[in-house]
């Protein structure tokens, strides 16, 4: 390819010198910009799968304290550890079996909604998304990765129960298995918090930065501004003349239409990218490369439509027709980067994609315009009048007061009139332009699965943390009864057993932030506009966890305290 390039070099000096060629794999190019995203939901889902699996198997080993002597019967009996360890094993998997047919059943009917509910534009952009679905292959995963839960939730408690009989006989049960497994059930929780905090981290990061692409300064008034394309038969203009004179009769009959404001017209509207043109300066010292922007060509309405700010010079009017001398408008951008502090008013640039081409005066600077997509920086841009390079197919923006309903129809009428065989393609307001383009789709639904991974592994810990905390009051029934029958008030029983799920949420929290923040470094080419270690998000998921875990420990500590001593001290 490079040698293909070098002899396009010598055919064409002008256009291009020291251009080479850059050469990806084909999948790369399909995938590479859902690749990180893809990555950072299977992260969560792993994630999700961890806490699940770490809150059935607290729930089972709080469920074991009340089987612990019924196995030491079955042991004295003459059952062998490993048929004691394989009944437990049984009961997981069909709990997970369970778990994994509904999972399946819910996956298969949300992953249609998904791509249904996906853009137009996005499918036409990602059409390998269209075919996607729970194919054999999946369903072979999900089955093994049942299989594997069913192992990791089932153990802690088989092997707690599968120990030797005698303390479990002596020990009456639910004191033998706390003794062993208090500290694994408080490990556990710990790892709840600990991933609930990650989760919510990277929602809450993922979220802002879906707010701040949302929100990024286009640097025109999206309000009330509707865009669509016109296609005419080619047939009918394929000359110059035609191509002007069909665009002159269309923005007199839009502005003609009822609530109809401003009307412009461009070879592309903003937001959705497009071609480049390289060109170079004329008079200034030659830079290695010509300079390369984004090239649009625009009628005098569309800056006026847009409501862009003009910063120096003027926008084009009627007077800059095929016979006027040819000229250009420059984004800010562009005028930094070519003319630095000079101003570039009344300079000559050309165009090197032509040997033909005729040098062209700047005769303005507007304000940077997003023509690219919202996740890049405004770019180097370059506006030509339309009347000095035409084309019969164009798009047309408009500003309106009329809503969305009545202004399709009004729009069609009036683009009619001038011609019945016209088409309108891709009408839709700015603000849904912005809302379903290909950078905010990529942004939207990571954001909303991850934050439904983050409610959901959230629901998760609090049931395990209150679940533990239950199981360890019930284990401290006589000491609490022996405490209270000693005089010790309520409130400080409630501070006890509070203060030992604080701790377990402390720690949780903690590991959880210092996690989000390395796993948002790893992820930090999805975030947009958001540092991974962005101080008020942190912030705010330790705060909601903090709360939450709480609230989870204190409905425990609350039943502690109001336990009767002495039934306390007959307990057992």
């Amino acid at each position: 390819m490079n040698v293909v390039a070098a002899n396009l070099e010598k055919q064409y000096p002008d256009s291009n010198k020291e251009l080479r060629t850059v050469v990806v794999p084909l999948s790369e190019l399909i995938t590479g910009q859902i690749k990180p995203i893809l990555l950072v939901l299977l992260s969560a889902v792993g994630l999700f799968l961890l806490i699940a699996c770490a809150n059935v198997a607290n729930l089972l080993l709080a469920r074991s304290a009340t089987r612990a002597k019924e196995f030491a019967i079955r042991s004295a009996l003459g059952a062998r550890r490993w048929r004691v360890i394989r009944q437990l094993i049984v009961e997981g998997t069909l709990l997970a079996t369970v778990g994994t047919v509904s999972g399946i059943v819910f996956a298969i009917i949300a992953t249609r909604w998904m791509i249904l509910t996906l853009p137009k534009e996005a499918l036409q952009s990602m059409p390998y998304l269209k075919n996607i679905c729970v194919d054999p292959r999946i369903l072979l995963f999900a089955d093994g990765l049942g299989l594997l839960t069913a192992l990791l939730f089932s153990l802690p408690p088989a092997l707690s129960l599968s120990a030797p009989l005698h303390n479990a006989l002596r020990e009456a049960g639910q004191q033998f298995v706390a003794g062993s497994w208090r500290k694994f059930g408080s490990s556990l929780v710990v790892a709840e918090v600990a991933i609930s905090a990650i989760l919510l981290v990277a929602s809450g990061l993922l979220l802002k930065s879906l707010f701040h692409l949302l929100t990024v300064d286009t640097g025109f008034n999206v309000s009330r501004l509707t865009t669509f394309y016109v296609f005419p038969d080619s047939r009918r203009y394929i000359e110059d003349p035609q191509a002007i004179v069909l665009h002159d009769q269309l923005v007199d009959g839009l502005h003609s239409a009822p609530g109809i404001s401003a009307v412009g017209v461009t070879s592309t509207p903003p937001i959705v990218g497009g071609n480049t043109s390289l060109f170079r300066v004329l008079g200034a010292p030659l830079t290695p490369l010509p300079y390369e922007a984004n090239s649009r060509d625009i009628d005098p309405g569309y800056f006026s439509t847009l409501q862009a700010k003009l910063k120096a010079g003027r926008y084009f009017d009627k007077h800059d027709d095929a016979k006027a001398p040819q000229v250009v408008i420059l984004n800010e951008t562009l005028a930094e980067i070519a003319f630095g502090s000079e101003n570039p008013i009344g300079k000559q640039i050309v165009f090197t994609y032509n040997a033909q081409e005729k040098p062209r005066e700047v005769v303005g600077v507007v304000s940077d315009v997003h023509e690219g997509e919202l996740n890049v920086a405004d770019k180097p841009a370059i506006y030509t009048p339309f009347a000095q390079s035409p084309d019969s197919i164009f798009a047309v923006v408009v500003r309106s007061d009329l809503d969305q309903a009545a202004l399709r129809p009004a729009l069609e009428k009036a683009v009619h009139q001038v011609d019945p065989g016209i088409v309108l393609y891709q009408m839709q307001t700015m603000e849904d332009l912005i809302a379903q383009s290909p950078a905010a789709v990529m942004h939207r639904y990571p954001a909303w699965l991850v934050s439904v991974f983050a409610m959901s592994a959230l629901m998760l810990g609090i049931i395990g943390l209150y679940g533990v905390m239950s199981y360890l009051v019930s284990q401290r029934t006589r000491e609490i009864g022996v405490r209270m029958a000693l005089g010790a008030p309520r409130g400080k029983v409630v501070r006890l057993i509070l203060g030992n799920g604080i701790q377990l949420a402390a720690i949780g929290i903690v590991a959880g932030v210092a996690g989000a923040v390395l796993a948002g470094y790893t992820f930090r080419s999805v975030l947009f506009g958001v540092e991974p270690w962005d101080i008020a998000t942190l912030l705010a998921a330790a705060a909601i966890l903090a709360a939450i875990c709480v609230a989870a420990s204190y409905v425990p500590a609350l039943r502690a305290s109001r336990l009767d001593p002495v039934k306390a001290l007959r307990y057992e």
